[in-house]
C-alpha cells in the first residue's frame, strides 16, 4: 500500500473561497479569518484579466461576487456572453480595473455586511498572506488553487499555467516542497503544469474517477463520494494507490437532509476523506476534533 503524502497528522481542513460563509468569497479577509480559526488550507480559485494577471474569482462574469454592475465607469462593458447571459467578464478588463472592484457576498441568505469593504486580491497578493501567516504561526499552512476555464482563456490568447508559474516560481514555490497544490477539473491543463514544475497535482471530479489517473489525489464531489454504493471500494483503492482523497462542498446552509453540517463533516472524515472544502471552516475543524478525539480514560471509582 502507498503512503499518502500530507504536512499534517490529520485530514484537512481546507477553506473553501475563504471562510466564504462569514465573509465575501475570494477576499483576503476571508482568508486571513479561516487561517486564524485553524483552518490548513486556503483554496482560491483563479481567474485572468485581460493582461494575463491572475485574480481569485469563481465564475467569469464579475456580477454576482464584485460591485461591478454599481459602477457608472463600467456600465459601457457589460457584454452579453454565448449563454446570453449579460455580464462584465473578466477579461475584457485590465487588472488595474479589476483592482477598482470591491467584493460582495454572492449568497443572497448569508452575511453581507461587508459587502463592497474588500479588493478583489490577485493571486500575487494570497502568496504574501500565505507566506506572511507561515512565518508569523509557525504551521504549515498550504495554499490550493484551482485553475478555472483554463480552455476558455487559452481561446483568447491567455495560458493560466503561464500565469501561475509566474508568480509561483519567482517566490521558489513551484518546487515537490512548495506549500502549494494545483487543483483542475481538467486532466491535460494539469498534465501541462506537470510539464513546468513539480507541484502535486489534483484531479476535481463529479463523479467517481479511474483510481490509476496518474495525480496525486482527487477533489469529489461529496455525494458521489459518500452517497455512491461504489465509494467506500473506491476511497479503499484510491488509498492503495497512495493518492488524497478530498471532498467538496460542506456548507452550514446545506448540509445534507436529515444531519447537522458538523455531523456532516464528521461523517466524511469517519469514511475516509483526506480533506473537506468547507465554506464554515471552524464547522469542519469542530468536526475533526470531535471525530479524532482521544479516547476517554475511565476513572476508578
Amino acid at each position: 500500500m502507498s503512503v499518502r503524502w500530507s504536512p499534517f497528522d490529520k485530514p484537512w481542513v481546507i477553506a473553501h473561497r475563504g471562510a466564504s460563509g462569514l465573509l465575501p468569497e475570494h477576499c483576503l479577509p476571508g482568508y486571513a479569518l479561516a487561517i486564524e480559526q485553524g483552518c490548513d488550507v486556503i483554496e482560491p480559485d483563479l481567474v485572468a484579466s485581460r493582461d494575463g494577471q491572475l485574480f481569485a474569482r469563481h465564475d467569469l462574469g464579475l456580477r454576482r461576487s464584485t460591485d461591478v454592475a454599481t459602477r457608472p465607469e463600467f456600465s459601457a462593458r457589460m457584454q452579453r456572453g454565448a449563454d446570453g447571459i449579460e455580464d462584465w467578464w473578466i477579461n475584457d478588463l485590465e487588472a488595474t480595473e479589476v483592482d477598482r472592484l470591491r467584493a460582495i457576498q454572492p449568497w443572497s441568505h448569508r452575511p453581507h455586511h461587508r459587502d463592497g469593504a474588500f479588493a478583489i486580491p490577485r493571486f500575487s497578493a494570497i502568496l504574501d498572506l500565505l507566506c506572511l501567516e507561515r512565518r508569523r504561526r509557525q504551521r504549515p499552512i498550504q495554499v490550493y488553487p484551482e485553475l478555472k476555464h483554463p480552455q476558455y482563456f487559452l481561446e483568447r490568447g491567455i495560458d493560466v499555467v503561464d500565469a501561475l508559474l509566474a508568480e509561483l516560481t519567482p517566490r521558489k514555490l513551484d518546487g515537490r516542497d512548495a506549500p502549494v497544490l494545483v487543483q483542475c477539473f481538467d486532466l491535460a491543463t494539469l498534465m501541462r503544469v506537470r510539464q513546468r514544475c513539480d507541484l502535486r497535482l489534483i484531479l476535481l471530479c463529479d463523479e467517481l474517477p479511474d483510481p490509476a489517473i496518474p495525480v496525486a489525489g482527487f477533489g469529489i464531489r461529496k455525494a458521489a463520494l459518500l452517497d455512491d454504493p461504489r465509494g467506500a471500494d473506491f476511497i479503499a483503492a484510491a488509498h492503495a494507490r497512495g493518492h488524497m482523497l478530498h471532498a467538496w462542498t460542506f456548507r452550514d446552509d446545506q448540509p445534507v437532509p436529515g444531519l447537522a453540517a458538523e455531523d456532516e463533516c464528521a461523517r466524511a472524515f469517519s469514511a475516509g476523506c483526506d480533506g473537506l472544502f468547507c465554506d464554515f471552516p471552524a464547522t469542519g475543524l469542530r468536526a475533526r476534533a470531535r471525530a479524532f478525539a482521544p479516547p476517554q480514560t475511565a476513572v476508578p471509582a
